[in-house]
């Protein structure tokens, strides 16, 4: 029993095998007559063959000498094909599908020696209901050349000797226009004469591309701009820049395309040459999924090439020989929206002969290297471009500029800046301010503040400030600065911490004078200064001429000049606070002439000028040593000046203040010196800076003064002349701004005075009457004479001190006060 089913079903067995074997043929026999057929009635292409071979079981198809072409090649809607193929073979191909379905599927395709033309359906509209279907899984192809066209015709993708395999492909003509022709997930390449235009703009193209142990390699890389520089602003004004890329390799590794991103590693370009211009369009934000996002393992650039130019031909930027590598690179949507559109792990980069242009200014650098942590420039130099006035201009040039940060980045378009250390070696710099240029408030938008810098050193450099044709030159500077803060309120406000910088020479050149000192010593409590000299730069003649209104002209010198205390002048909230300033054997000469005319503008006293100081400002001590000071005055009939000498000069002046947060306000001032290099004087003299009438009290002494020595000053002012000896002169004052009172004695010998005409004749009659009156000696105990004077607010305190003295002079040597002088002089006429 069990025999006879056992041999019934090896019979059933061998049945069925052979229908399958028969089945096999025969639809072996029926695909080979009748797939051309099917194909044609159930796709949009013709397709003929040398030869077939059909594998029912293993749904695989061999084929010879095909050729193939669209039935329909005006439209626009389907995938037209046109070539012809050495062989093909297809495996596991959905045979059921294809003859009860009309669909067509094969998951792996091989095409030998293709020689095609591919011109591609238009892309579905956004509003088009499509349907997408997976043609194949994975392609390889040997030896062929490919053509892909757009759907209107014009070339897209062209490669010859194309030996490829692709897992996973996917292709359509949307995907191309985005990111590439193909996606996939793995590929093997080999090919030459690569071309590629992906829009208007531009054309690539590769003389071979391969990959070796999945290292993508393309030799002779271009990036080609179809239209001139002069025409790319007109006609892609959605644009700001146009590229022109070359370079002799591109090198990649693990390329992989993920919906619309793009990665890969090791992205190198050797030896590139990258020109880039730059137009003035104001570009509109792409939408998102426009382009595609870009995230590199590693960006390199060998011994690169890079300019920037404006699209009327004016370089704004060149470099040679750049090498730089970044790493992690993520270009996205959200990154794009930053000042640097993109983020990196780490970067570093490095380039010679820089070469740039900004504005009104252009310049060179020798070689650059930077990283997220240090930079350092070597042979700078910036100049100016043109001559235009209106714009401030910079000339500088330095060995080397080194810095190192803590960090920096950008945040919502601004830059965080924390610098560790700046280093500035031999530098030359000059700025010239704008010819018009107007104090307005300065407000920084891309920087976010404070800015930090740790350290900033400056060697041995010159730099000159020029504003109004006025140069400031400092030469042989050395500067330390530590903790810088920078900090924007409605200004930009600096805190330097602690600094010392020091200067071998300062020189500040005005319309009218030279100002120099040497050894230049500054820190935060301690300014010093050797050989300070003010000196005019134009005779007292020409300086006559050159003033509109009376004028003093100075020529000062001091060996030395020392500042000890405390100050802050740089921040918002300024403050000065000396505790003792020393100056030195200094020689001051005032020059003042009375032939222009009277300078009507009214002249604050000194306690206003202090008060006028808008910060905290105070000076414990001001010491002037071994001084001599000198007062000429000459008028439009005088045979020279008149002058007043004040020999061996030292004054002491205590609380110097400007009336802000000081109790108190009280500044006691104390003078002893030579008057006229003869006589010794003594002065007391206080201000207050809290008294708003600007009260004051001056009194002092002079003893033994020859008379003839004051000659040349009372002369032009009194038209007197004396002889004889004043034995004392003591006066006591008190004024404000209205005026000044007091009283005022004279011990004299021997004296006696002349009335001088304005030609500077003796008035023999009215002399010899004023003599008559005169006492030759005052006696142990003169009279004190009360003095009076109003102030002329058009003139300087002095003015009023020596009206003081004047009124006191005359009522002691005529006996008259200045009325009667006046009637009396008027009688004798």
């Amino acid at each position: 029993m069990n025999k006879r089913w056992a041999k019934k079903g090896v019979i059933a067995l061998a049945i069925i095998m052979i229908l399958g074997i028969v089945a096999n043929l025969g639809l072996h026999l029926w695909l080979q007559h009748k797939l051309p057929e099917i194909i044609k009635k159930n796709s949009d292409y013709v397709v003929s063959y040398q030869s077939l071979q059909v594998s029912l079981i293993t749904g695989s198809i061999v084929a010879q000498d095909i050729s193939i072409e669209t039935k329909h090649p005006e439209n626009q809607e389907i995938l037209r094909l046109k070539g012809k193929i050495n062989a093909l073979e297809i495996s596991r191909f959905g045979i059921y599908r294809a003859v009860f379905k009309k669909e067509f599927y094969f998951n792996e395709l091989f095409l030998d020696k293709p020689d095609l033309q591919i011109i591609l359906a238009r892309p579905k509209l956004d509003s088009e209901k499509h349907k997408t279907q997976d043609l194949l899984k994975n392609i390889r192809i040997d030896g062929g050349n490919i053509q892909v066209f757009t759907a209107k015709g014009k070339k897209l993708l062209s490669v010859n000797q194309l030996d490829l395999e692709v897992q996973n492909i996917r292709m359509t003509e949307k995907s191309i226009e985005s990111v590439l022709p193909l996606a996939f997930d793995h590929y093997d390449i080999q090919s030459e004469e690569f071309f590629y235009q992906p829009d208007d703009l531009y054309i690539v193209s590769a003389k071979s591309i391969k990959t070796e142990k999945g290292k993508m390699v393309i030799d002779e890389f271009r990036l080609i701009p179809q239209v001139k520089p002069q025409q790319f602003e007109k006609s892609f004004p959605e644009r700001k820049n146009m590229f022109h890329i070359t370079s002799k390799e591109v090198h990649f590794t693990d390329i992989q395309l993920n919906k619309n991103i793009i990665s890969m590693a090791n992205f190198t370009l050797e030896q590139p040459e990258i020109l880039m211009h730059t137009s003035t369009a104001s570009v509109k934000k792409k939408k998102k999924g426009e382009t595609p996002d870009l995230k590199f393992d590693d960006i390199v650039l060998k011994n690169a090439k890079i300019e920037i130019r404006k699209t009327n031909g004016e370089t704004i930027f060149e470099s040679e020989k750049v090498n730089l590598g970044i790493n992690k690179f993520i270009l996205d949507q959200e990154t794009s929206k930053e000042t640097i559109p993109f983020t990196y792990a780490d970067f570093k980069v490095s380039g010679e002969n820089v070469s740039f242009a900004a504005k009104s200014q252009k310049g060179k650098i020798g070689s650059i290297s930077l990283t997220p942590k240090s930079g350092k420039l070597n042979r700078i130099s910036v100049v100016p471009s043109g001559n235009n006035s209106n714009n401030s201009s910079l000339q500088f040039t330095g060995n080397q500029l080194t810095f190192t940060t803590n960090h920096w980045s950008f945040k919502n378009n601004k830059l965080h800046l924390d610098i560790e250390n700046i280093t500035v070696n031999e530098a030359k710099g000059s700025l010239r301010a704008a010819a018009n240029s107007q104090q307005k408030k300065t407000q920084v938008s891309t920087i976010h503040f404070p800015v930090k810098i740790r350290n900033i050193l400056v060697k041995n450099s010159d730099f000159t400030y020029i504003n109004k044709e006025q140069p400031l030159t400092i030469t042989g500077l050395t500067a330390n600065v530590n903790s810088l803060k920078i900090s924007q309120t409605d200004q930009l406000v600096f805190d330097p911490g602690n600094y010392s910088i020091t200067a071998r020479n300062l020189h500040y050149k005005t319309r009218f004078y030279n100002i120099k000192t040497n050894n230049v010593n500054l820190n935060p409590s301690t300014i010093q200064m050797e050989n300070f000299t003010m000196i005019p730069t134009v005779s007292r003649s020409e300086f006559i001429r050159m003033i509109p209104v009376e004028k003093d002209l100075y020529t000062l010198k001091a060996p030395k000049i020392s500042i000890q205390g405390k100050w802050n002048l740089l921040s918002k909230n300024k403050s000065f606070n000396a505790d003792q300033i020393t100056i030195q054997s200094a020689h001051a000469n005032i020059f003042r002439s009375k032939i222009p005319k009277d300078d009507a503008s009214v002249k604050p006293m000194y306690s206003e000028l202090l008060r006028r100081i808008s910060f905290p400002f105070t000076v414990q001590k001001l010491e002037l040593k071994n001084a001599l000071l000198e007062y000429e005055e000459d008028t439009e009939k005088s045979e020279g000046p008149g002058k007043l000498t004040f020999g061996n000069f030292n004054m002491t002046a205590q609380n110097i203040n400007s009336g802000k947060r000081s109790r108190n306000t009280k500044i006691p001032i104390r003078i002893q010196c030579r008057f006229m290099n003869a006589s010794p004087m003594n002065v007391t003299w206080n201000l207050d800076t809290a008294s708003k009438d600007d009260r004051f009290q001056i009194k002092g002494s002079i003893a033994d003064l020859p008379a003839p020595r004051i000659n040349p000053f009372i002369e032009p002012y009194l038209k007197i002349s004396a002889t004889g000896s004043i034995d004392a002169l003591i006066f006591d004052f008190n004024g404000n701004k209205s005026g000044i009172l007091g009283e005022m004695q004279i011990k004299h010998t021997d004296l006696k005075v002349d009335l001088l005409k304005e030609s500077g004749e003796k008035k023999k009659v009215l002399s010899a009457i004023v003599n008559i009156f005169v006492k030759s000696d005052s006696g142990n105990f003169p009279d004190s004479v009360q003095i009076k004077a109003e102030r002329d607010p058009s003139r300087s305190f002095f003015n009023l001190f020596w009206k003081g003295i004047e009124d006191g002079l005359k009522k002691t040597l005529i006996g008259i006060s200045p009325a009667e002088k006046k009637e009396t002089e008027a009688n004798s006429k």
